[in-house]
């Protein structure tokens, strides 16, 4: 990807990149940063990674004080990391996890004269309610968002990935400072291929099937449950449901496809590429638990459009995607919770013609929501703290 700039950095000042993962081929988070970082250099900026990466094992998955005691121990690592790495006049450009990282760096800011940039992907804590960790009313909650409001007013330029997240960010730290820069995929990540292109489709029997796919990471806040609902509720018999990755609630998932013929698990190292597993569809699924309104804004949806699919934004009214879908006509929107309207939504889509032109979601997503769009508006955010 090449860019042109017309700011150029203050002579010595540089960018220090701070993140648990900067790979692109480690997670979606390692994707966006590596391709964050690799703009910024091809914009004359110099780039320091700071990074430390520790696996989750699935001993400490399941205990929430290992889970702690972990982040905490990838945050001293990244903090340590920034302070031998970060000057005067450099810019230290993090992400929102670990979460205790971000205190941290709000400490350290004074003590070495940086300016911190923060690209939100998750909001902290409000994101604990929607995954049933903690209430609003609890003590723990009101401490917390107390501290983190606190922090986030210090952050001296945010950036967020949703209109919807611009709202809450910008009221939790109590200016208008954010700014916006949509998710992205870069075209040449993923193909537009045939439905038929993996065979499952063939070896499932539902070629003459509307084929809906949930793809990407199955936890607790991508409203797997009230989808699950809906699709029991389903009447249209050509309906049918693929399943593709990993996560928490894997396991529930699993239950489901085996107790309902139309529906199919499909671990995401099936030996497909990327591509071609997208494309194993008609419709893509994209679900946000109710009360995620700008707290996070899924990536699956993006890569989606890059396959050239159109989505079913099941979410909070307003929610980014939801906003998207509606605005660009995607696809379709349904309430998060309410299994009638999901069902009714699916049975309409399955009664009729497909209304979305093929090559429509692609051409969309190679214009108004390239990546080149998207760290282009990036690159210049982190300029302006560097002239």
């Amino acid at each position: 990807m090449d860019c042109a700039h017309s700011l150029s950095p203050r002579p010595g000042a540089k960018v220090v990149a701070v993140s648990e993962y900067t790979e692109r081929a480690q997670n979606s988070t390692g994707y966006f940063w590596y391709q964050a970082t690799e703009y910024l250099r091809a914009a004359g900026i110099s780039v320091h990674l700071a990074s430390y990466t520790r696996e989750m094992t699935p001993r400490v998955r399941s205990s929430v004080l290992l889970r702690l005691c972990l982040k905490l121990l990838i945050s001293l690592r990244l903090a340590m990391k920034v302070a031998r790495s970060a000057r005067r006049g450099d810019v230290v450009f993090s992400g929102t996890n670990p979460e205790i990282l971000l205190p941290m760096l709000v400490m350290l800011k004074p003590l070495l004269g940086f300016r911190l940039c923060v690209l939100v992907h998750d909001v902290f804590p409000e994101n604990l309610g929607p995954a049933g960790v903690l209430k609003s009313s609890d003590r723990a909650y009101a401490l917390l968002s107390a501290l983190y409001r606190w922090i986030y007013g210090r952050f001296d330029a945010t950036i967020v990935i949703g209109r919807d997240m611009q709202k809450l960010v910008d009221l939790k730290a109590g200016n208008n400072r954010s700014t916006f820069v949509h998710n992205w995929v870069d075209q040449g990540d993923v193909q537009p291929l045939d439905r038929l292109a993996s065979g499952l489709i063939a070896s499932l029997g539902w070629q003459d099937h509307v084929v809906f796919q949930f793809y990407g990471n199955m936890g607790r806040l991508q409203g797997i449950d009230g989808l699950l609902r809906g699709i029991e509720r389903v009447q249209a018999h050509n309906a049918a449901f693929l399943f593709v990755g990993s996560g928490v609630m894997q396991g529930d998932i699993e239950q489901f496809c085996a107790a309902h013929p139309r529906s199919h698990y499909v671990r995401s190292q099936a030996g497909l590429d990327r591509s071609t597993l997208l494309a194993t569809c008609d419709v893509a699924l994209v679900c946000l638990q109710p009360g995620m309104f700008g707290l996070g804004v899924p990536s699956k949806a993006y890569f989606s459009l890059a396959a050239d699919r159109p989505l079913l934004a099941i979410m909070d009214e307003g929610s980014e995607i939801a906003l998207m879908v509606q605005e660009h006509r995607l696809g379709w929107t349904c309430i998060a919770n309410d299994p009638d309207g999901i069902a009714a939504t699916i049975d309409a889509i399955c009664g009729a013609p497909l209304p979305i032109p093929r090559g429509r979601c692609r051409a969309l997503m190679e214009t108004s929501f390239s990546a080149e769009t998207a760290l282009d508006r990036l690159t210049r955010r982190i300029e302006e703290m560097l002239a």
